[in-house]
């Protein structure tokens, strides 16, 4: 028990980009700041319906980083259309894949360390993946302002 306390305030003070909470407590901590989770978190005072939430949550996050995706490879086709290089579109759906491959590894690993405790592990997963959707997300809201002219 001890060790998971441990591992959770090391993932905190790292991941979190030091947001993280007075008082350590898997279930209650705001890892990440995301009003969406708080509202699930006050919402909701049973883990299945907090859960159901966070999945709610996410599927919004996921298809607001869909549209800033397809921004960029809109942008990326302008541009290939006009020097006729198609490299950097290939190469962004590449890195879109490969991201969610690490999204889904780094919060499996969150997910581990919380076992056996199902409920906990699987809330502090859903909530990584929201949080890291989000992070994506803004990486490409800022990337859409340049002109790749």
């Amino acid at each position: 028990m001890l060790n998971k306390k441990f591992l959770l305030v090391y993932l905190l003070l790292f991941v979190s980009e030091g947001l993280l909470a007075n008082k350590i407590d898997a279930e209650f901590v705001d890892r990440f700041g995301v009003p969406e989770v708080n509202v699930c978190k006050t919402k909701f005072d049973d883990k299945v319906n907090y859960s159901a939430c966070l999945d709610t949550v996410h599927t919004s996050k996921v298809r607001e980083l869909e549209i800033w995706q397809k921004n960029i490879v809109f942008k990326l086709q302008e541009v290939a259309e006009i020097n006729g290089r198609r490299d950097a579109i290939t190469l962004f759906k590449s890195t879109s894949k490969e991201f969610e491959q690490f999204k889904n590894k780094n919060c499996k690993w969150q997910y581990l360390s919380m076992l056996p405790d199902a409920s906990i592990a699987a809330n502090m997963s859903k909530e990584c993946h929201i949080y890291m959707t989000i992070q994506r997300t803004n990486e490409l809201k800022q990337l859409s302002q340049f002109e790749f002219f």
